[in-house]
């Protein structure tokens, strides 16, 4: 699950073989002051709930908690880099926008591609992007 705070959303990621799968966005309609996790619920040893926005998604979707089972690592926060790929096409020599592709890169250094098309997700190899100097000009 990746937790995007530009928009508000959380994207849940559900492996169908290895290193690919379905993609699914949500809302993330956790407030501060709601309950983090469900202390109800009894947890296998050596897992753990997921918490706030992404616990509530996992407790009240059924086929997100399926999908992902318990969490096996603690939530963590970071800055991932992050890129789009427009899709589209020219048609009579006029550009029509389309469904293109996310590429978001996880704490660990991997990159999963993301498909607008057909709601799918792959890891896939990526080098990040060299940052640009905010003047215009690269450093010799």
């Amino acid at each position: 699950m990746f937790w995007l705070e530009p928009t508000g959303q959380i994207w849940v990621m559900i492996e169908t073989e290895p290193g690919v799968g379905l993609w699914q966005v949500y809302e993330d309609l956790f407030k501060e002051g709601d309950i983090e996790f469900d202390p109800t619920m009894a947890t296998p040893e050596g897992l753990l709930q997921p918490v706030r926005g992404f616990g509530l998604i996992w407790r009240s979707n059924e086929e997100v908690r399926e999908g992902l089972g318990w969490g096996t690592d603690i939530e963590v926060g970071f800055v991932t880099n992050y890129e789009y790929e427009p899709g589209g096409s020219v048609v009579d020599g006029v550009f029509q926008p389309g469904p293109g592709y996310h590429y978001l890169q996880n704490q660990y250094g991997q990159w999963f591609r993301f498909n607008e098309i057909n709601g799918t997700w792959q890891s896939v190899q990526r080098t990040a992007p060299t940052p640009t100097p905010s003047n215009g000009t690269a450093d010799s």
